[in-house]
Parts: C-alpha cells; sequence; structure tokens
C-alpha cells in the first residue's frame, strides 16, 4: 500500500502481488503490477502516468497525468475519472473497459475481448474493439469520433445540439438514428451518410458484424 506522497518521481513494480495506492503526487509516476491487482485513486502527475497489470483488475478513481496510459494484460478495467491533458490510451486484451468520465484532446480505447462502456465522454475518440459490446457518451464533441468493431454493437449518445457529417455502416446489421440525418441510405440499409445541425466534425462508425444506434443525450 502506498498513500499520501509528494514525490518527482515514483516507480512501482510488483511481481507477485496486489497494489493500492492513493493520494499520490508526483511529476511522473508508473505502477506495474506483474501478478496481482491494482487499485488506484487520487493520483495526480504532472507529466506521464503509466498504469499496467498483467494478469488481474485494475480498480481506479480518480487520477490526472498529462500522458496517461492504462494496460490490462487479463482482467477488467473500471475507472471513476481519468483526466490527461495531452493524450488518454486504455486497452484490455481480454476483459472489460467501464468508465465514468474520460476527459482528454486525444482518446483511444481498445478492448480485444470485452465491452467498453463510458458514460461521459470529452474529446477526440478512437475506439477498437473484437468482441463485446461498444457503449459511449460523449460529453460534447469537440474531436472526430471514429469506433471500428468486429462482432459488436455500437450505441453513441451524443448532445441533442452535436453539429457533426456522420458515417455509419454495418456489414450484417442494422441503422437507428435519433437525429435527422441529411444524407443517403442505401436500399440494404447498411450504410448511411449524412450531416446532422449543419455538419461539421466527422462521426465515423463502422461495424463488421453488429447493429449501430445514435442517441441523444
Amino acid at each position: 500500500m502506498i498513500s499520501r506522497f509528494d514525490v518527482k518521481e515514483m516507480d512501482i513494480d510488483s511481481s507477485s502481488g496486489s497494489v493500492t495506492a492513493t493520494d499520490i503526487r508526483a511529476e511522473s509516476a508508473s505502477f506495474e503490477v506483474s501478478s496481482g491487482k491494482f487499485t488506484g485513486d487520487e493520483i495526480r502527475s504532472s507529466g506521464r502516468l503509466d498504469i499496467e497489470s498483467s494478469s488481474d483488475a485494475l480498480d481506479i478513481g480518480r487520477i490526472e497525468g498529462t500522458e496517461v496510459t492504462i494496460e490490462a494484460g487479463s482482467g477488467g478495467i473500471r475507472l471513476d475519472e481519468v483526466v490527461a491533458s495531452t493524450e488518454l490510451s486504455i486497452k484490455a486484451s481480454s476483459g472489460r473497459i467501464v468508465a465514468g468520465r474520460l476527459a482528454a484532446p486525444d482518446i483511444e480505447l481498445d478492448s480485444s475481448s470485452g465491452d467498453i462502456i463510458v458514460n461521459a465522454l470529452s474529446g477526440s475518440l478512437s475506439l477498437e474493439n473484437s468482441s463485446g459490446r461498444a457503449d459511449v457518451g460523449l460529453e460534447d464533441l469537440s474531436g472526430p469520433v471514429t469506433m471500428g468493431v468486429s462482432s459488436v454493437n455500437i450505441t453513441l449518445v451524443l448532445p441533442k445540439n452535436a453539429v457533426f457529417d456522420v458515417r455509419l455502416e454495418t456489414s450484417s446489421g442494422s441503422i437507428r438514428s435519433d437525429f435527422p440525418v441529411l444524407g443517403d441510405l442505401s436500399n440494404q440499409d447498411d450504410e448511411m451518410r449524412g450531416t446532422v445541425n449543419g455538419g461539421g466534425i466527422l462521426v465515423d462508425l463502422k461495424a463488421s458484424s453488429g447493429d449501430i444506434s445514435l442517441e441523444v443525450r
């Protein structure tokens, strides 16, 4: 257990055993757990913040950094709030990613096997998911949104007044939109292109096999 540290650099590496970190301030911080669970809350870094677990879950409250990377090799990732001033990358090889709020100019979410569920997201988004479902709610549409999934249903929730260009495509599934989309709908009902509220930022959603839904927040 690590608690109440204010240091220039923190580097924690556990080969066998869980790690709990709370109330940490650092210019840069790294937490690596090879065999065990990582639990963290109120961790703030003015630089890089890296959190990695090879074979167990990550349970994270509120963390903040300039460039934040979170990875789980085998196990789910649960997050209350993550704020990054430049880039945020969250990857799970085998498990779900469930987050309350994510905020960063550039956000990358990747799950090889498991759901990706985000209640409130702010920033541009690149999402890939091979197996599970992808449900994302946007606080605002401040950057491009790209979601590419293999055998997954996509649900994207946007503010009612969001202004965007939309490109939705599914090889085997249906498309539904709560927004009036001004564009072309193919005869097969598997592709939709158009503009919403005059057009602007691109929202590009593609599912190889699954349904796509655009909903109003």
